[in-house]
């Protein structure tokens, strides 16, 4: 019997920072090609308009909006300029709090921690973001527990990353823990990324 393929989102925004989703992306879609069937579902989440504007003018198609989409087992919150926004988006957040209920996890790339940590479930991770926002997110929540100098944090459901390529090496962790180790490596030979040191603080019992 075949395992189920798993449904992965990812959230998206105009100003959002291209490499903060299409990293992911590119490693969930190029796991499927490694293992030669689909193991991901992988969809473009808008949290309005489904025609959007990446940072520097990147134009791209949303697949579904957060008001319609498919059921979900893994969400990507990616970063940029636009989670200064989003993360004032009641809508949003009220989204996340119903969606977190039945993800198997949660993934934050750079500063798509300031959006969560806007919400209730966030109190008790440790979480990162990108370096020029650390202080920005502690004054966002002064309740959640903010590191540094980590590429990425694994408190088991949630798990969070630094700047732009450090979300990259974050999917490699989780393929790694998650799914299968020789999977992260044979994806990480196929896109060519040298997967830097593990620098990660983790929020699990030893």
């Amino acid at each position: 019997m075949q395992p189920k393929i798993q449904n992965v989102g990812i959230l998206v925004f105009n100003e959002v920072e291209v490499l903060d989703f299409c990293g992911p992306y590119e490693v969930f879609s190029i796991a499927n090609e490694c293992r030669t069937r689909k193991i991901f579902d992988i969809q473009l989440i808008s949290t309005d308009d489904v025609n959007l504007k990446g940072r520097n003018k990147f134009k791209f198609e949303a697949d579904f909006t957060i008001e319609s989409h498919p059921s979900l087992d893994i969400l990507i919150i990616p970063g940029g300029p636009g989670t200064r926004q989003q993360e004032c988006n009641t809508r949003l957040i009220q989204w996340l709090e119903n969606q977190f209920q039945n993800l198997k996890y949660l993934l934050t790339i750079c500063t798509g921690a300031r959006i969560i940590a806007h919400t209730t479930f966030i109190q008790d991770a440790v979480i990162t973001t990108h370096w020029n926002s650390l202080k920005e997110l502690k004054q966002i929540n002064p309740d959640i527990n903010v590191v540094d100098n980590v590429r990425y944090t694994d408190n088991g459901k949630i798990l969070t990353s630094a700047g732009v390529s450090s979300g990259i090496d974050l999917c490699f962790y989780f393929l790694e823990k998650h799914f299968d180790r020789n999977l992260s490596k044979n994806v990480a030979k196929y896109i060519e990324w040298n997967k830097t040191s593990s620098l990660v603080a983790s929020n699990l019992p030893e």
